[in-house]
């Protein structure tokens, strides 16, 4: 097979600790084994890029892509945006002037024909996408002299110029025609006898057929009228036998209207945009409708149109929430949330097995080991359980495990922002680690400055599950790769999601959307912990969490006897030949009922059964009950069965 023809439209990135943005590698499997490579994924529903036809020596033909959709859906942009990203695969000087490529594909040369806009905003569009290797024109004393190119393998040509050349063709039959005779050696005398002296100019004539471009765009096919569709269609089949390698045609129509189905069956790739409102938000889509040469994704998926940004003057914080994490502006493609489930559905990595230990002994024990290592485990119940404590403390021991060097944690954050996350997890350092007040947030800048933890925090929005997965899915592979051989352990805190629905109402309504991130997250062997609450208002599957996770710890508050609550720390203290010393005293300074957190598990795959569990506290070094606690901090006390657990209205799910 034809080796595909790499666009690099919709490259992905990813972006440091330290705010440097590079070209992100993603997954990929090949002959059954993942790698990382760098991807654009416009070439990824293309199945790896563009495939050329196999050009014989007396039967040439030009690849044909058709660009169809309602205005505003971003047609011209992709095709602008080919022209240029085929034409920089090379480096050239000045016309006349050409340096040799340092890369081992050559680039394109383009004609863009556009009939619906100026040569001009088509240029200043280019550049306001950050792209300076398209053509500029100057301006002096209110007339415009020859353009300065920097790469000048990309002309722009409108209709009002060009039609400067035809004489007595007006209109885009007339404009194909010509280019016809250009690109076809034995006809191109004939257009001389149309054109203006400065055409005649053998200079300017032997410099154009010189440059015969490989990739014509004709913007658009709108302004053929219907008599001429046989004339335009023998006209465009000269072009194809010998013609560019390319041909990319734009045609305007939407999903009520049969004016594309003419081209559609003209052409070998048909590339269908849309564009809708939800919620009064617009939703721009892309779909490969057909690929007559190579196999390509299918399935609709989201499309945004970016200006360039300047990312000079950005603090590092302001560059990791620049998702998607790029200068050059354009366009940029989300794939869908079905397209990855897919490609682990074929290519899912092998499972792995073990627990992932607690930094609480007590807890380790109830879970015979910890938790499922590699799994998905859903923390549920009341606000003020403990449970992102409980979260973020397992991930700190992780990082800071010496013995396990290439641990690295992900905290998507749908509630706390990144100053209000890093509080608590310098609170949490000082606290359980006993790290000094003053080095909390020296120790906690260096872990994200060395990639051993991303905070993710999402803005509420309408952002769509495409969108927000795709932020997501970059940051967890640039947490595994390693550069060095093998791969890093990553952990996953998805924290509050009850917010989902109220700060995230697109991906709330998307069914798959909770699911589909477990999924992709256990194909990777990644151990997540998903954070909700029991309330009213939420869904009762908490967004297919409880149907998906491996296991599920629920956290109640509860109402227990004075001496229940004793007996049950005591009977602990002493299966730990650590009986409490001063239990009549405490008595005292308690009240005759505790209110207490409970947790217990609901569910914990592999055959243990559910039911099991014990008192959570977080014990401050000043509080009484400080005095029958093994330590400050989380502690977790297992109920003994010899004294009476009691349960509160706040059931387990």
């Amino acid at each position: 097979m034809t080796k595909p023809l790499l666009t690099n439209v919709s490259k992905a990135h990813w972006c440091s600790g330290t705010g440097t943005m590079e070209p992100a590698k993603c997954r990929v499997f090949r002959d059954g084994k993942p790698k990382y490579e760098e991807v654009s994924w416009f070439d990824k529903l293309l199945e790896g890029g563009i495939v050329l036809p196999k050009q014989e020596a007396d039967k040439k033909r030009a690849l044909t892509i058709l660009i169809t959709g309602p205005p505003g859906s971003g047609k011209s942009t992709l095709a602008l945006e080919l022209c240029y990203r085929l034409g920089s695969i090379r480096v050239a000087g000045p016309r006349g002037n050409k340096r040799k490529s340092s890369k081992s594909q050559k680039g394109l040369s383009a004609i863009y024909l556009t009939s619906e806009s100026n040569e001009s905003w088509a240029i200043q569009k280019a550049q306001s996408y950050g792209w300076p290797e398209f053509p500029i024109p100057i301006v002096e004393n209110g007339k415009k002299r020859q353009k300065e190119t920097v790469f000048p393998l990309t002309e722009i040509w409108d209709t009002a110029r060009f039609e400067e050349y035809l004489g007595d063709d007006k209109g885009l039959p007339g404009l194909l025609k010509a280019v016809s005779r250009m690109f076809v050696p034995k006809k191109a005398e004939r257009l001389f006898t149309f054109v203006t002296d400065e055409w005649r100019n053998a200079r300017v004539r032997n410099e154009f057929l010189a440059e015969k471009p490989d990739l014509l765009v004709i913007d658009s096919l709108n302004t053929i009228e219907a008599s001429k569709q046989i004339e335009l269609f023998n006209q465009f089949n000269e072009l194809i036998r010998y013609g560019p390698r390319i041909i990319v045609t734009i045609l305007e129509s939407d999903s009520t209207n049969d004016k594309g189905e003419y081209w559609e069956f003209l052409s070998d790739i048909v590339i269908r945009m849309d564009r809708k409102y939800i919620s009064d938000y617009l939703v721009r889509n892309i779909e490969i409708i057909k690929c007559r040469y190579q196999p390509h994704l299918w399935g609709i998926h989201q499309l945004k149109i970016y200006p360039s940004i300047d990312i000079a003057n950005l603090e590092t914080e302001q560059k990791r929430r620049a998702h998607p994490y790029r200068e050059e502006g354009g366009i940029f493609i989300y794939p869908s949330i079905h397209s990855y489930l897919s490609l682990y559905k074929r290519y899912k990595q092998k499972s792995v097995s073990g627990t992932f230990e607690s930094p609480i002994n007590s807890l380790n024990q109830m879970l015979h080991g910890g938790f499922p290592f590699g799994k998905c485990t859903g923390l549920i119940g009341m606000r003020g359980g403990h449970k992102s404590h409980l979260g973020y403390y397992c991930l700190l021991k992780k990082i800071l495990d010496t013995e396990a060097k290439q641990n690295r944690c992900l905290i998507i954050s749908l509630r706390d922002d990144e100053n209000v996350t890093k509080k608590t997890l310098n609170k949490i350092l000082e606290q359980e680690f006993q790290t000094p007040t003053d080095k909390t947030e020296l120790q906690l800048a260096r872990l994200i400055k060395e990639d051993k933890i991303e905070i993710l925090y999402y803005p509420p929005g309408y952002v769509s599950p495409e969108e927000f997965f795709h932020k997501m899915y970059v940051s967890i592979m640039r947490l595994k790769h390693n550069k060095g051989d093998g791969e890093c352990n990553v952990t996953v805190l998805f924290t509050s999601l009850d917010q989902l629905s109220s700060r995230f109402p697109l991906c709330a309504k998307e069914q798959i959307f909770i699911p589909g991130i477990i999924e992709v997250l256990s194909a990777e062997n990644i151990t997540s912990f998903f954070i909700g609450v029991d309330e009213a208002g939420q869904p009762p599957e908490h967004y297919g969490l409880l149907s998906m996770a491996d296991a599920i710890l629920h956290f109640s508050r509860e109402n227990i006897s004075r001496n229940d609550y004793i007996g049950h720390i005591d009977a602990y203290m002493k299966n730990n030949s650590k009986p409490i010393s001063v239990h009549n005293n405490i008595e005292h300074s308690l009240p005759e009922r505790i209110q207490t957190v409970t947790v217990r598990i609901v569910r914990y795959s592999g055959g243990q059964a559910a039911g099991p569990g014990g008192i959570m506290e977080l014990i401050n070094d000043d509080s009484p009950k400080r005095k029958i606690f093994p330590k400050s901090g989380l502690n977790f006390i297992p109920f003994s069965p010899a004294f009476q657990e009691s349960k509160s209205e706040n059931t387990a799910p």
